[in-house]
């Protein structure tokens, strides 16, 4: 038995053996016949890059700094405070922010949180001039306000169209950060269409703001951000930070959307926003305390989605088209109104005589509202 075992063992051995040099055979002609088929494919597996037709490096942004800094400028904030002991009243400076020259005869762009709640504004050049600046009209929604100073030659910056703007495209932020005027910040597009409301200080929504990665800190806000060409293509904003400085992200209004705002203001004083008449509840439907009480208020079934009506104006389009405070708004020209913002957004860029179509549930029934929108003003 033994001897048997033996046998067996080694011819189990030999098998293995063979079994082995067949297998190292087998893959090292499929490998020679793989090193064939790539050597005559050529491409295959990786697509190579072309190094000549990589750009050599970063733009240089000597002229587009030069072009651009003579046309942003400080904006200081002076509020009244009045003395603890004396009970006189002194005017102090609160703030620092950036502007942007548009003409050559004073009008200037800035954020309408920049001079918002200010005794006074001054304005302070490039060139070391100080200006006492008149405000023509300021726009919380859009966090825009435009500024005249008593000035002539000028030096307005060259508008560009942010809606050319790409992902990773070089920009410029440009402004007076921490009170430091003149400084040339560089970055990239880091994204862009981002919408986020603005917070305390200023209670307007960035629509399809311009995201940058470019060092944007207190003091940028309304300075201007550009393309490596000097070419203005969004205002500075607002910064996303825990600390308060920047951490690389930067947000701008778009130039396109800023240069409607600025004509609606210097012609008209406002900004002629399309209004429907009414505003909406900051509460959702879905929400089951909510729910209830629209039931209880109401009646009928509510549906889940939609934005609660919340006042409406006497005499504006809504109120004449018999929308009334509990409707729920579900839809307006075919788009879903889900969220507070999807509200504002929409109705962002309407204009007066704009005319929408609104799907409105009201008291238990599902009914199509037709508005023509309104200048507030006229209401």
């Amino acid at each position: 038995m033994r001897k048997l075992g033996l046998y067996v063992a080694v011819f189990a051995a030999a098998l293995c053996g063979v079994l082995v040099a067949f297998q190292i055979d087998h893959y090292a002609n499929r490998n020679k016949n793989f090193a064939n088929e790539v050597a005559t494919n050529g491409d295959y597996p990786f697509t190579e890059a072309s190094y000549a037709q990589l750009p050599p490096g970063p733009p240089d942004f000597v002229s587009a700094a030069k072009k651009l800094t003579p046309s942003v400028v400080s904006v200081d904030q002076r509020v009244a405070v009045r003395d603890l002991f004396s009970d006189r009243v002194q005017v102090q400076t609160a703030g620092t922010g950036s502007g942007v020259i548009i003409s050559a005869d004073g009008f200037i762009l800035t954020n309408n949180h920049v001079i918002t709640g200010a005794y006074s504004v001054n304005v302070r050049t490039p060139q070391g001039k100080a200006y006492a600046a008149k405000v023509i009209g300021a726009d919380p929604r859009s966090d825009l306000a435009v500024l005249k100073i008593d000035a002539t030659g000028l030096v307005p910056a060259e508008m560009g169209d942010s809606s050319k703007l790409e992902i990773g495209q070089w920009v410029l932020a440009v402004g007076n950060p921490l009170g430091y005027s003149g400084t040339v910040c560089a970055g990239i597009v880091s994204s862009l269409k981002r919408t986020l409301p603005e917070g305390e200080e200023s209670p307007g929504l960035l629509i399809d703001a311009i995201q940058t990665d470019a060092a944007i800190n207190p003091g940028n806000s309304g300075g201007a951000l550009a393309d490596a060409q000097g070419k203005v293509v969004g205002i500075n904003a607002l910064i996303a930070s825990n600390t308060g400085g920047s951490v690389g992200l930067g947000f701008a209004i778009p130039i396109n959307r800023a240069k409607k705002i600025v004509r609606d203001i210097i012609q008209y004083g406002h900004v002629r926003y399309g209004e429907p008449g009414f505003s909406i509840s900051e509460r959702l439907p879905q929400e089951p305390d909510v729910h209830d009480y629209l039931q209880q208020q109401a009646g009928g079934n509510p549906p889940t989605k939609g934005l609660i009506v919340s006042q409406v104006t006497t005499n504006g389009p809504a109120a004449l088209a018999g929308v009334k405070p509990l409707d729920i708004i579900e839809s307006i020209d075919g788009v879903a109104m889900d969220t507070p913002i999807s509200f504002y957004k929409y109705f962002a860029d309407k204009r007066p005589n704009d005319k929408i179509t609104m799907q409105v549930w009201s008291a238990g029934n599902v009914k199509t509202v037709n508005l023509q929108l309104q200048d507030i003003a006229t209401f």
